[in-house]
């Protein structure tokens, strides 16, 4: 019995890094920027270095988040079209995430505020 459960937490794990690496690899190619991918609870905790910047939790992921700016006027954030598989424009460069500061529904984030520049990762030491 332990094996298994041994095996399944392997298993799981491996999933696990195989979807952060979907993520990371599909924002990557479709926004251009090199974002953080954050694993936190709630919306806004830590995830950098830049006392600034907080976890965005993504529309379609719940509890997996990109870090980000906090600060972007919330006037400049559209509503995602929920009923577009787009969601949000590629030609704004923005991606769909819950900012509950903001609006209750999720917002078009801009990927130029989501980048690593602005937002280094938090020391893992």
């Amino acid at each position: 019995m332990l094996f298994f459960i041994i095996i399944l937490l392997s298993i799981t794990g491996s999933i696990l890094i195989l979807y952060k690496l979907f993520i990371y690899k599909f924002l990557s190619l479709t926004v251009q920027v090199k974002p953080q991918i954050c694993y936190k609870e709630n919306a806004y905790d830590t995830c950098s270095t830049n006392s600034g910047c907080g976890c965005f939790h993504m529309d379609v992921t719940p509890g997996v988040g990109v870090c980000g700016f906090l600060w972007v006027a919330c006037a400049k954030l559209e509503p995602c079209d929920l009923s577009s598989a787009k969601k949000c424009s590629n030609e704004n460069n923005t991606i769909c995430v819950h900012h509950p500061r903001c609006h209750p529904h999720p917002v078009c984030y801009p990927t130029t505020m989501l980048d690593e520049r602005i937002c280094p990762p938090e020391d893992r030491t």
